[in-house]
């Protein structure tokens, strides 16, 4: 079974929509499982997830700081509509960032966020 994942990427701060590409990953395997791009014009966003994964998004647009969520689907068995928006800020020099998708057991970072960091130092 799929779930249906579509939204909106655009700017945080004016809501003007931007092309965004979003990646997607298995956060069990640290696998990228699936691609989707914004719209430029309208910030739409449209992908199918498959049902019973643990998914990772990381959003990137030129001169905004990508946007990193997580979608947990793996107790879900029937077909699910899911909205979900990306709104990306803009770079702004001594700007503070709040970091999704890191987690930490026992002061060890789980591998499978090498990906999200790797995306933010560039």
């Amino acid at each position: 079974m799929v779930s249906s994942l579509d939204g909106y990427g655009g700017t945080a701060k004016t809501s003007q929509p931007i092309r965004a590409d979003i990646l997607i990953g298995d956060l069990s395997t640290n696998k990228e499982v699936g691609e989707a791009v914004s719209d430029p014009k309208t910030g739409d966003y449209k992908t199918v997830l498959t049902y019973g994964i643990n998914y990772g998004f990381h959003a990137a647009a030129p001169g905004h700081l990508s946007v990193s969520e997580n979608l947990e689907l793996v107790q879900v068995r029937t077909y699910t509509e899911i909205e979900k928006d990306l709104n990306l800020l803009p770079i702004i020099v001594g700007q503070t960032i709040q970091l999704n998708n890191v987690f930490f057991e026992q002061a060890n970072l789980y591998s499978s966020l090498n990906h999200i960091l790797n995306s933010i130092v560039w």
